[in-house]
Order: structure tokens, then C-alpha cells, then sequence
């Protein structure tokens, strides 16, 4: 464990300064999963929403979720940590269609790398775009509300009307605090998607 950590330390510092890319960042982290069988994952997974997670997620964003899944809204978590660790998160909030970054899998197992396009930056908007025709819809039928603790907030929600939850250092006012956002709105159902990377 203490090896993994000395690992990261250098990583997180050269990810904070703008010196690693994002796919490297991200196998960086996903690597970390080869070194055990994924059974062997499942109780520190649980551990970690339980005692690390949970406890920091404050009461009015769960109000806002359940306040969203009452109404009916189409709900996505959308995150650039990879699907194995915000899964359990996602299903805490009871929300079903999750938009991660993508572990490789061989034979059941973590490869140590991602697959696909990351769920990080430019890559939210591009994956997005790829999940709702999946499923037969268009970004442009949706009246969108997006609540985000991400420091790329602009790029990763679009038209989406913004709302930050938590205090927030954002880009674009280097201020903590909260930030609102009005994009572009059509007539029709609505979606909400919590964004962080």
C-alpha cells in the first residue's frame, strides 16, 4: 500500500501542475487494480464508499438527487473516475445510468489500463454525445441541469444550465463559492447529470 501511495504522490503533483496527460493520469490509476484479483476488491470497494465517500456527501445533494429521481428526470452520473470505484456511488444515489471512465477487462480481470475514450474533459462531452443515441435520444430534447465539482465545469456540460454543489474553485472566477450558469434550453423532458473530473 505504501508503495502505491510513494507511486502517486508524483502523479497527483504533475497532474495538479497541467505535466501529465489525462490518458496517463487515468492508467496510472487503473493500473493500480491489476495488482489483485478483482474478487479481492470488492470488500475495499465497499469500505471505501462506506467510511470515505458517504460521509462526505452532503445532505442537500442527496436532497437534489432524490428531489430529480422523484420528479421523473432522466438522472446520469457522468465522472472521470473510473466505473469500478463510482459504481457503488452511483447506486448509493440511486442512480442507474453512470458514464465513467472504462477499466480494460481481460478474462475478468484489470489489464491496468482504460479502454475506450476517457470520460475526462472533452472526452464527458464525446461520450455523452455517443450514450443518449444509444439509447435513442438527442442532447437537444432535454431541458438539462447539470451539478458538478469539477474545475472543468465549462467543458464538460456544454448547454447544460450549471449548478455547483459544495464550494467549488472555479477556472473562470478563481473564487470558492457557488456558480450558476444559463446555456442554451429547449422545450422537453429533463435530465440532470453530476459531473467531476
Amino acid at each position: 500500500m505504501l508503495s502505491a501511495l510513494r507511486r502517486a504522490t508524483p502523479t497527483c503533483k504533475r497532474y495538479r501542475d497541467g505535466s501529465v496527460g489525462v490518458e496517463e493520469f487515468a492508467n496510472f490509476y487503473v493500473g493500480t487494480l491489476s495488482a489483485r484479483p478483482i474478487a479481492t476488491w470488492g470488500p475495499l470497494r465497499q469500505t471505501f464508499l462506506d467510511s470515505v465517500v458517504v460521509p462526505r456527501i452532503p445532505d442537500a445533494a442527496r436532497a437534489l438527487v432524490a428531489r430529480h429521481l422523484d420528479a421523473g428526470d432522466l438522472v446520469v452520473l457522468t465522472t472521470a473516475t473510473h466505473r469500478f470505484l463510482t459504481e457503488l456511488t452511483a447506486a448509493h444515489f440511486g442512480i442507474v445510468p453512470l458514464i465513467a471512465t472504462e477499466p480494460d477487462m481481460a478474462h475478468g480481470e484489470f489489464t491496468g489500463s482504460t479502454r475506450g475514450t476517457l470520460n475526462m474533459r472533452e472526452g464527458k462531452v464525446a461520450r455523452l454525445h455517443h450514450w443518449l443515441p444509444e439509447r435513442g435520444q438527442r442532447l437537444e430534447q432535454f431541458h438539462s441541469t447539470a451539478y458538478s465539482d469539477s474545475m472543468n465545469l465549462d467543458s464538460a456540460v456544454g448547454r447544460a444550465r450549471v449548478g455547483c454543489w459544495g464550494r467549488v474553485r472555479s477556472r473562470r472566477d478563481n473564487a470558492a463559492g457557488s456558480c450558476l450558469q444559463d446555456g442554451a434550453r429547449t422545450p422537453g423532458a429533463s435530465s440532470v447529470a453530476q459531473s467531476g473530473a
